[in-house]
């Protein structure tokens, strides 16, 4: 007898049960009833990997055991499933390192979005017939069809698998063969899941330009409007150097732009900046074989500029005439070895070597993943289409960002994750209820390494954690986690951060010669003083503004201490924010104020794993205090959309 079962976290797609049985339907009831009960997905491997298993032939013990009332298969028998599956998982082919087929038992994919870009490789060369592993995902579908199906509508598995794909120069191999249609509905998905605005993800080919504020963040004073969207438009082609392949059109175009722009530059890719420089990508009118687009708002080809810029790199002006000399030019300042291809007397891209480097990269969908797929050989192949001549302008392997596996550390301060439901609940992010909520420009991984260093120094900066932090958020450890954060230059609190503590009485008012504040402990405004209006009458004009603030006392106290001129204005701004952030955590967690609230909450060790799609944070249960749990800190956050990834704590 043949059948199908899905039990948690375990599919198997067909069972034979050898003996005789005088009622099948009442056999395969009983026999589905004693797997669902039964605990049999692997403890060991993460729980967004998928597990794919050629033949698993164990037999059924004739030991079942009466629980309750209800037939219920051995412990020992789980136990030695269990341990069996685990010993393939360890041994188990990882197709995103080799391609070879072979004959193993079992293949396994740290995510969702490594299993669709293997299937996406695999299908372009032609090559899905000879993986057994694919009948078993793919049953009846096409691989068109099933990354339709599954893939496509889905931002949070989309980008990483595109991402995934661009480190073997794949992703817009693939993109070109999709449809227009199929392209749109894409990027829909992706503003849906990542929280964007419109402006990203629609062409704008035919709309008028943007006007650029020039007190734009990043930008110079005095910058002109075409310099403004030639500087967002070279970040972008800096940034994703495959954008320029010419196989590519507007759709597609956008939809590799901007799936890798939130890859390598995350908090970048939420300023404005990225929609004028998309913007500019679909002005820019990168038809086929237009390797040279003209810089926007002047008559020069861009790569012009780029080339002119980095003559002093080590490129003279005499190879820039010369395809085979400037092809050797470009080899010293990039390292790439690949051969000059016929087509490719443009230049292949003279910037790689700004392209951030990651060691790994991961985000996860928002609902629970499949932790282990168990397969029997159904013995059936498909024959597939053969990869297209698609021209393609890839990042070269030694400049290409390393995501495709998935990275294990140990940290000191696993529980800095846990302040990413604090800013979850704070509305300084919005997840996966409310995606179109509010979202800061700064990376969260960039806001988890801000406010690690300023309560840890040193310590922090030189555990693993840093370095995770950094290659979430698409830079190197040099970078600084600001590098694309504008601070807002006053500080205004939001009324209802102030609510947990009720009603007060009075509200201190401090100024200096140049600044205002109205404290409640914490800086409840910070704002530039104005010299013709009396401090007290400023103050409760400020608070006026407000139903909550409005007719509290004022009092007037001693004078503050300006900021050092020596801070930024990210380390003003982290500081406000983390006075608050300090007495919010204290209040939740029940704190006397003897408490070193940050060590409380933070200092914990853990073990974490992350992969295209998502993170997964380890801990140990006895050594998670009961105020974190009291509080909700510990609650699994999830589908992140400014983190591209989803969130998950584990403990044992």
């Amino acid at each position: 007898m043949s059948m199908a079962l899905n039990t948690e976290g375990v599919n198997i797609s067909r069972m034979r049960l050898r003996g005789g049985a005088k009622d099948p339907l009442l056999t395969r009831l009983r026999v589905s009833a004693l797997l669902a009960s039964a605990s049999l997905a692997p403890p060991d491997i993460s729980a967004a990997a998928i597990l794919i298993v050629n033949k698993f032939k164990y037999p059924l013990p004739g030991n079942i055991a009466l629980k309750g009332g209800a037939m219920r298969l051995s412990t020992e028998w789980e136990q030695a499933v269990r341990l069996r599956m685990s010993l393939l998982a360890r041994t188990a082919l990882r197709p995103i390192r080799s391609e070879v087929a072979g004959s193993a038992d079992a293949v396994l994919f740290a995510d969702e979005a490594e299993l669709a870009a293997c299937l996406v490789r695999d299908w372009l060369h032609g090559r899905v017939a000879d993986r057994w592993w694919w009948r078993r995902v793919l049953g009846d579908l096409s691989p068109p069809q099933w990354l339709r199906q599954h893939v496509l509508a889905r931002g949070e598995v989309m980008v990483p698998a595109i991402a995934v794909l661009a480190v073997r120069s794949l992703a817009a191999a693939w993109l070109a063969r999709m449809e227009d249609a199929e392209a749109e509905e894409a990027l829909l998905a992706i503003e849906r899941t990542h929280a964007l605005s419109p402006a990203m993800t629609q062409d704008q080919s035919s709309a008028q330009r943007p006007r650029v504020d020039n007190d734009h963040p990043g930008l110079a004073e005095g910058v002109t409007q075409a310099d403004a969207r030639t500087t967002a438009f070279e970040r972008l082609i800096t940034t994703v150097p495959e954008a320029r392949a010419p196989a590519l059109r507007p759709q597609q175009r956008r939809l590799l732009a901007l799936s890798l722009a939130l890859t390598r530059a995350p908090s970048w890719a939420r300023t404005p900046q990225l929609a004028i420089a998309l913007q500019e990508l679909d002005h820019a009118g990168l038809a086929e074989g237009a390797h040279a687009s003209l810089i926007p708002g002047t008559g020069r080809p861009w790569i012009h500029k780029l080339l002119v810029a980095r003559t002093a790199a080590g490129v003279g002006m005499e190879k820039m005439s010369n395809p085979a000399k400037l092809h050797s030019g470009l080899q010293d300042m990039t390292g790439a070895a690949a051969p000059l291809r016929p087509e490719e007397t443009q230049v292949r891209n003279p910037m790689q070597a700004g392209i951030a480097r990651f060691e790994t990269q991961d985000a996860t969908q928002n609902t629970p993943s499949m932790v282990t797929q168990a397969f029997v050989h159904s013995g059936a192949a498909e024959k597939t289409e053969a990869l297209s001549a698609v021209t393609t302008l890839g990042v070269p392997q030694d400049e290409a960002p390393a995501i495709e596996d998935s990275l294990r550390v140990h940290t000191r301060y696993g529980g800095i994750f846990y302040l990413l439901n604090a800013a979850i609940a704070l509305e300084l992010y919005s997840d996966f209820t409310a995606p179109v909520g509010k979202n800061l420009t700064l990376s969260p991984w960039d806001w988890l390494a801000l406010v690690g260093r300023a309560w840890f120094g040193t310590e922090f900066v030189h555990d693993p954690v840093w370095k995770v932090l950094a290659q979430l958020a698409g830079r190197t450890v040099k970078d600084a986690p600001d590098r694309d954060f504008s601070a807002p230059s006053d500080w205004r609190i939001d009324p209802d951060w102030l609510a947990p503590w009720g009603v007060v009485d009075t509200l201190r008012v401090g100024v200096t010669r140049t600044r205002l504040r109205v404290l409640q402990g914490f800086a409840v405004f910070d704002v530039a003083r104005d010299p013709a209006v009396r401090p007290l009458a400023q103050a409760r004009a400020l608070c006026a503004a407000s139903d909550a603030l409005r007719g509290h006392k004022l009092k007037r106290g001693r004078a503050l201490q300006p900021h050092a001129r020596a801070r930024t204005a990210t380390t003003r701004w982290l500081q406000w924010l983390l006075d608050y952030l300090r007495a919010r955590l204290a209040l939740a967690l029940g704190s006397d104020g003897s408490d070193d609230v940050p060590a409380l909450l933070c200092r914990h060790p853990a073990e974490l794993a992350a992969s295209a799609s998502g993170v997964h944070v380890h801990l140990a249960l006895a050594g998670l205090p009961l105020p974190i749990r009291f509080a909700g800190l510990d609650r699994d956050p999830g589908w992140i959309p400014a983190a591209g990834r989803a969130v998950h704590f584990h403990f044992a």
